[in-house]
Order: structure tokens, then C-alpha cells, then sequence
């Protein structure tokens, strides 16, 4: 039990990689998500209340990620959780949660990932700032020849 926690704790607070823990602790790498999913967690309960927020997903590696919703206002990870994929699925469950413990959702800021826009189409949302950009610059080059890309 302290063995996963500490684990935890240098996977959130210390940014190690699944490869930097396995190789300190010399397990697997397989064996670092495992424990990862069953460390005990303290938080602070959230009261439930009307929040705009934030969704996305980040992977270290290709079938380990986690799926976080986050609060801008109260700058916390409200739910969370580890995912293998990123998709609708994964976001509809994690409302479908939030909503059974009492929260509702004033606004959600998205990635923009097809598919998951509509599991909140009844609500305002916005795709991600960070994600807008890099959509674009995937199109434009950065050195552009005509006067047209330069403008751009």
C-alpha cells in the first residue's frame, strides 16, 4: 500500500515517466499501471455545484492515459479517471457520473476530438484553445512563399 502511493505521489507531483518509475522501482513497465489504477487516493471532497469544465485526455503511453475533468474556477481535478482509449464513450461515462454526484455543467471547454462535441450538445462548449492551434499550424507551413501564407 505505501509502495503504490508513493508510486502515485512521484507519478503526479515528481512528473516521472511510467519508464523513469519502473526502472527506479525495477518492476516492469506493465507492472507500473497496474499499481497505478489501485493506489489508494486522499482528496478532499468537492461539494457539488454548477462549474464550468475543462475535459481532456493525455496518454504516456499508447494504451495508458487518464481522462480528467477539471475547474478552472476551483483550479482542481473534480473526476478523473485511467483510460486505455481516448473516446465518446470514455466522456459520456465520466459526465454520467459527475451528474449522479450532483454536479451540473454550466459550460465544457473540449478538445475538439470527433465525437465527443456531441456527448454535450445541449450545453455550451468550446474547443481547447491549445487544440485550435495546433489544428491550424498542422496546415500552414512555416515558411511561407506567397504573399498570401505570409499574411497568414
Amino acid at each position: 500500500m505505501v509502495v503504490q502511493k508513493q508510486l502515485w505521489q512521484d507519478y503526479v507531483w515528481k512528473k516521472q515517466t511510467v519508464a523513469q518509475l519502473a526502472e527506479q522501482h525495477r518492476r516492469s513497465i506493465d507492472w507500473v499501471p497496474r499499481r497505478l489504477e489501485v493506489a489508494p487516493l486522499s482528496h478532499s471532497p468537492i461539494m457539488p455545484q454548477p462549474l464550468v469544465f475543462v475535459a481532456d485526455a493525455f496518454f504516456h503511453k499508447r494504451s495508458f492515459g487518464v481522462c480528467v475533468f477539471r475547474s478552472p474556477k476551483l483550479k482542481k481535478n473534480v473526476y478523473w479517471r485511467v483510460i486505455a482509449t481516448e473516446s465518446p464513450a470514455t466522456y459520456r461515462h465520466m459526465r454520467v457520473k459527475l451528474e449522479q454526484r450532483g454536479f451540473s455543467f454550466q459550460a465544457i471547454v473540449l478538445d475538439g476530438r470527433r465525437g465527443v462535441k456531441e456527448m454535450f450538445s445541449d450545453i455550451p462548449g468550446q474547443m481547447c484553445q491549445f487544440h485550435q492551434i495546433k489544428i491550424i499550424t498542422r496546415y500552414i507551413t512555416g515558411r511561407p512563399k506567397l504573399e498570401a501564407g505570409r499574411e497568414l
